[in-house]
């Protein structure tokens, strides 16, 4: 209103300014602006439309995307279901749309998921506390964050091919009976606390070029990160701590699998007090100057730091 105000001040300025002629002239594209201006004004940005599957329980929208497909973004409580179905109305289901399933514990056992889906929204499953395994098909690639937060009774889960994890997406999921993750070699990237308070102890890396992570992916994270011995891209503050897969680090004095700054004092110690062995000597000195001291010991600090 106070651009229309404004415009209006300005017409009267050049009316009073021009001639008859231009006057007529002035007015014509003045009426037109204003009915542009107040046509797209009063027109909003259309919210989708939820549909009701009606027999089964789902909510749905239907995707802009010209292929007649939908997403599934609710669903009624007091429904019980572990199946969710590759159509719906006649429409493909290609996405599980944030918070679909949140805080439903109806959904029980393993869960079913078609290949027609490709992406599971955020908060997709969050508290699904009777939910217990799942198996991606090859299409979801991705996951997005908290999608399975707090899902305590979660046993299992097979990745599939999936390239993103959002952030905490197994965050509180203290149930798994395999507690030994292997990410697949399609990950491309990799969220912040994506295993926090989990129960998984190990988890494996398998491809040699790593995928993206920060230095708070592994927050709140106390197990073991395996990382491939033919690697590319393991360097950075975010894999700080991670163990090569069957290879005896240079620097791992306590032979924990890790390089930190307990084996930066262990070196120090080894450095003070003498007694070093040949085998002391090949994973301690690490610039091979043939004895260790307190340069071997910043270069253990290094490698802790950097990842390299």
């Amino acid at each position: 209103m106070q651009k229309m105000k404004q415009l209006y001040l300005i017409y009267i300025n050049m009316v009073c300014k021009e001639g008859r002629y231009m006057r007529k002239k002035v007015s014509i594209v003045f009426i037109v602006f204003m009915c542009i201006l107040f046509f797209s004004s009063s027109i909003k940005a259309e919210e989708p439309v939820v549909y009701d599957s009606f027999t089964d329980g789902f909510k749905f929208i239907i995707n802009d995307d010209g292929k007649k497909t939908c997403t599934i973004v609710g669903y009624e409580s007091g429904i019980y279901t572990n199946i969710i179905p590759d159509e719906i109305n006649g429409y493909t289901v290609t996405r599980i749309g944030d918070g679909a399933f949140k805080d439903k514990t109806q959904i029980t056992g393993q869960l079913s998921l078609p290949d027609t889906i490709v992406s599971i929204g955020s908060e997709a499953f969050r508290s699904c506390t009777n939910l217990t395994r799942i198996s991606l098909p090859k299409s979801v690639k991705t996951i997005g964050d908290r999608a399975f937060y707090s899902c305590d009774s979660l046993e299992n889960i097979n990745l599939g091919s999936v390239e993103i994890l959002g952030n905490s997406v197994f965050y509180r999921c203290t149930n798994f009976e395999n507690k030994n993750i292997v990410i697949p070699n399609t990950v491309k990237e990799l969220g912040v606390r994506v295993f926090a308070f989990s129960n998984i102890e190990t988890i494996k890396f398998i491809s040699k070029n790593a995928p993206t992570v920060s230095e708070n992916t592994f927050l709140f994270f106390d197990g073991d990160v395996i990382i491939p011995k033919d690697r590319e891209g393991y360097i950075g503050t975010g894999w700080n701590g991670a163990i090569v897969d069957g290879v005896k680090l240079t620097g791992d004095l306590d032979d924990d699998g890790r390089v930190n700054a307990n084996d930066a004092a262990i070196s120090l110690d080894l450095y003070k007090y003498g007694n070093v062995t040949d085998e002391d000597i090949d994973i301690a000195d690490i610039n091979r100057d043939g004895v260790i001291n307190a340069n071997d010991a910043a270069l253990i600090l290094d490698i802790y730091k950097y990842g390299k």
